[in-house]
């Protein structure tokens, strides 16, 4: 049984590939000039690449905006105040040592609830906070004679945009949480010589 719908698996699909294309070919612009050797893709080909996967993310960020709207998967994305501050610190002490210990999951996966409360938090801030001010800044050096000539004085401010930028590469390996969660856990079910089920980490 699936937990998530079509429509949410093949955003998630989409906006993994395009955020991959995204890092290549952002990488490629930043350290491949005109006197230097080619940085995993030529320059040229670089911003086309960069351009259509930034276009094609924006639209499927709508999808996802619009969907959250349209169908009951935005109730997974809403923060409860209630017990809020107790509920994600029993999250942060079952993700620091409580799964390592073979502990019961305090928020299980269900129908109803697809996100423990640190995951809906982190989901929150990197799709309706994060997420959005990236397309805004890769919007701003869509249109760098307007952005940096209208709102920065000097020219060496242009290299301080990108970095704004630029900063956003943790939302393309945001998953990296799992990697330890996985590794970590597996690890130390192996040495016990119990069973481990990646359910079990979720």
């Amino acid at each position: 049984m699936y937990l998530y719908p079509k429509w949410i698996r093949i955003w998630h699909v989409l906006n993994a590939v395009m955020f991959l294309i995204l890092i290549i070919t952002g990488l490629s612009m930043q350290y491949t000039g005109k006197d230097t050797t080619t940085y995993m893709v030529g320059f040229a080909i670089a911003v086309k690449w960069h351009n259509f996967a930034a276009l094609v993310l924006t639209a499927n960020y709508i999808i996802f905006v619009t969907g959250n709207l349209l169908t009951k998967n935005g109730r997974f994305y809403k923060i409860e105040k209630e017990n809020f501050w107790s509920d994600l610190l029993s999250q942060m002490k079952y993700y620091g040592w409580g799964m390592f210990r073979g502990e019961k999951h305090p928020f299980p996966v269900t129908e109803k609830r697809k996100f423990n409360p640190l995951q809906k938090v982190t989901y929150v801030l990197a799709m309706y906070l994060a997420l959005p001010l990236l397309i805004i800044s890769g919007i701003g050096l869509l249109f760098p004679e307007i952005t940096i000539t209208t709102f920065w004085s000097q020219r060496a401010n242009s290299y301080r945009y990108s970095s704004y930028h630029d900063g956003f590469l943790p939302l393309n390996i945001h998953d990296n949480s799992y990697l330890y969660m996985y590794i970590g856990s597996k690890a130390y079910f192996t040495i016990l010589g119990n069973d481990f089920r990646l359910s079990q980490v979720r």
